[in-house]
């Protein structure tokens, strides 16, 4: 093909093509990105509105885990609560050694122990000695001895006991209340 336009028009014109053709690039460039900013808006503003729920919901998460911790915290407290209060209940109630020495304490020869029972019921121990005696009166001195030991209250001897002169198989009851503990003197 002959062109006839001089060499100059004709860098001139291929020169007006190019940026006419780059014109339209950019044009149709500028158009696809409004196009997709257009498109992708609605996306933007639910993908916002989600994000807020969410964040919402996470908070209301939080929440209510805190007053799940402080309902089980309260749950804690109660049972500890309760648990101390057996241990206070537990602590109150007499130990049967310190029972069974004070009544072991006040044994006189001739008296032999083979058994001892502690019953505890609120504030008194009730305690059996069940043993052999060599004669009656040791068996009375036994009472009477008892009868002196501090924190004991009462002693039930049965008369069917007495019966008997010498190797007497006895039972006794003895109520218990541990005497009060003596306060501690000072620290000099």
């Amino acid at each position: 093909m002959v062109n006839l336009l001089p060499r100059s028009a004709l860098e001139r014109v291929r020169l007006e093509y190019r940026l006419r053709l780059a014109t339209v690039a950019v044009r149709a460039a500028s158009l696809a990105l409004i196009f997709g900013a257009a498109l992708l808006l609605p996306t933007y503003f639910m993908t916002w509105s989600l994000r807020t729920g969410v964040l919402s919901q996470a908070s209301l998460a939080d929440q209510s885990l805190a007053q799940q911790d402080l309902a089980a915290a309260a749950e804690n407290v109660r049972s500890s609560a309760a648990l101390l209060s057996a241990v206070r209940r537990q602590l109150a109630v007499p130990r049967p050694s310190s029972a069974a020495a004070a009544l072991l304490s006040a044994r006189t020869s001739g008296i032999s122990i083979v058994s001892i029972n502690y019953l505890f019921d609120g504030s008194v121990s009730s305690v059996q000695l069940t043993g052999t005696a060599l004669t009656r009166t040791d068996l009375l001195g036994f009472k009477d001895s008892l009868t002196r030991t501090p924190g004991v209250k009462s002693v039930d001897l049965p008369l069917q006991y007495l019966a008997e002169a010498s190797n007497i198989s006895f039972s006794l009851s003895v109520t218990y209340v541990p005497p009060p503990a003596s306060a501690a003197p000072p620290a000099s």
